[in-house]
């Protein structure tokens, strides 16, 4: 049977093999005779299943247990919301470099939660390229905000900037595509749809020394430190989300970060030599 593939924004395709596993565990989830969404969001396949999710991050990563990896609901946007939230205070200023649309608009939704400013852009030339580095960071600057890879315009940070500020990056279109040092950012976070899985939930990878600054009045469901505390349970899990990011985890280990780094260079020049 000859597949589709969708090429436009939003969901990403998933390998063939990890959509039939995908498709026999809503079946029947491994020994349990239970189909997998029906699954006891705190029982031990459960548990199970996010324990190997986050040995396998901190594998591809190379990171190591300094750093707390959390399954959430939502996307991008509400981490947009959530790193404001857990670390903008009312005398610290966050600070974003505007580097195309998902950059501005994670810019934007900090403005909520505290004082913002832009470091750094290139939207006085369409986006066309990175913005210059170095820039000045405002005083006490709670953290430093970049995207990684800019979706539409097409640049992407291979060297990252240095700065004196915790470094904050949205990696939704681009983590575990490549070799990269993960070790250089304080948090570190991606909309699972992309390359990690299904829509609607994303992971975050964060320091434990960053973790120790968090705002103590946030929500326990938008808080990075109550979800570390209870494990990314802190209500009813997305189980379906995050065991088809452990499906993926599974493939990309398999493949290999340098296969898949290598496959997508490939892309990009048969693409960009095209256009």
């Amino acid at each position: 049977m000859t597949r589709k593939t969708n090429f436009g924004a939003g969901p990403a395709t998933l390998p063939t093999e990890v959509l039939q596993q995908l498709a026999a565990a809503t079946i029947s989830y491994g020994h349990t005779g239970l189909p997998l969404p029906e699954l006891e969001h705190r029982g031990a396949p459960f548990a199970a299943i996010l324990e190997e999710c986050n040995a396998l991050m901190r594998e591809l990563c190379q990171i190591d247990n300094d750093y707390e990896v959390l399954w959430l609901h939502g996307g991008g946007r509400q981490q947009f919301c959530m790193v404001p939230m857990n670390f903008l205070t009312p005398d610290t200023t966050a600070a974003y470099i505007d580097s195309g649309y998902w950059a501005h608009e994670a810019m934007q939704y900090a403005a909520y939660y505290g004082q913002s400013a832009t470091v750094a852009s290139s939207a006085h030339t369409a986006y066309d390229r990175l913005p210059e580095w170095p820039a000045t960071l405002p005083p006490n600057t709670a953290y430093l905000h970049l995207t990684t890879n800019n979706t539409i315009y097409g640049t992407q940070w291979h060297t990252l900037p240095a700065a004196t500020a915790p470094l904050v990056a949205d990696m939704s279109s681009d983590i575990l595509s490549r070799q990269h040092n993960y070790r250089q950012y304080a948090l570190f976070y991606a909309a699972a749809q992309k390359n990690l899985g299904l829509s609607g939930m994303a992971v975050a990878v964060i320091h434990r020394d960053m973790l120790a600054k968090a705002n103590k009045n946030v929500p326990p469901l938008l808080s990075y430190a109550a979800q570390a505390r209870e494990k990314s349970v802190v209500n009813t899990a997305n189980i379906t989300g995050v065991y088809a990011s452990l499906l993926m985890l599974r493939w990309t280990k398999e493949r290999g970060i340098d296969a898949i780094e290598a496959e997508n260079a490939q892309k990009a020049d048969l693409l960009y030599n095209h256009l």
